[in-house]
């Protein structure tokens, strides 16, 4: 389906979740009858206020293909309780697009650091400062609480830049989406571990070059 062929679907209805406090959009005839995060039911709510949805992945395969490829999933697992397998075929397949931001940032960096070299058997503590540039591209960051730190990883792991299409409501026509409703000052101060921990492996790789 190319971008032509999407319907315009510029009308959404927020359904509010009872069950993990939250709310998913839904565009389109198709309405998901369970909230994908929590299975919990969705009620349709008076407001939903969030920021824009500039761009989005669409989705390239259907319920019985993700299906299928569960099933697969679950015959290879080595011990998983016995009746999974039975819960997971009647299982409902929702679809939901999930959130991010995705940050690009130029950094300077000073830093002081402490290390342990050998030579002639011979071993003691050397002390290095220095400073470093360091750029950021499409960092990704939850915009939603509800998105957790396992649904990101997992996402983390296929996420393709270059498929970001400009958002279009025909993209959404059967599947639910939530709002982006935290901001990017939230994102700052939530990504500090995860770029503390680049940097790092930054450091660590020029120490080993040096030495």
């Amino acid at each position: 389906m190319t971008e032509e062929d999407l319907p315009d679907l510029r009308k959404t209805r927020a359904h509010h979740r009872n069950t993990c406090a939250g709310n998913v959009l839904f565009t389109g005839p198709a309405l998901s009858e369970r909230c994908p995060y929590c299975n919990g039911p969705v009620v349709l709510s008076t407001q939903d206020n969030g920021y824009e949805t500039m761009a989005l992945i669409p989705f390239e395969i259907d319920a019985m293909y993700a299906q299928h490829q569960t099933q697969g999933w679950l015959k290879r697992r080595i011990a998983s309780p016995n009746d999974l397998e039975g819960i997971v075929a009647k299982a409902q397949v929702a679809g939901l697009y999930a959130p991010f931001w995705t940050l690009d940032s130029q950094e300077a960096v000073k830093y002081w650091a402490k290390n342990t070299v050998d030579s002639c058997n011979k071993r003691w503590a050397k002390t290095t400062k220095g400073k470093m540039g360091i750029s950021f591209d499409d960092l990704l960051m939850p915009a939603s609480p509800h998105v957790t730190p396992l649904i990101r990883d997992g996402i983390l792991q296929d996420f393709d830049p270059s498929a970001r299409r400009p958002y279009r409501g025909g993209y959404l026509a059967g599947f639910a989406a939530e709002r982006h409703h935290q901001s990017v000052a939230n994102w700052l101060d939530a990504n500090k571990a995860d770029k503390r921990l680049f940097i790092r492996s930054r450091i660590n790789n020029i120490l080993t070059n040096r030495a």
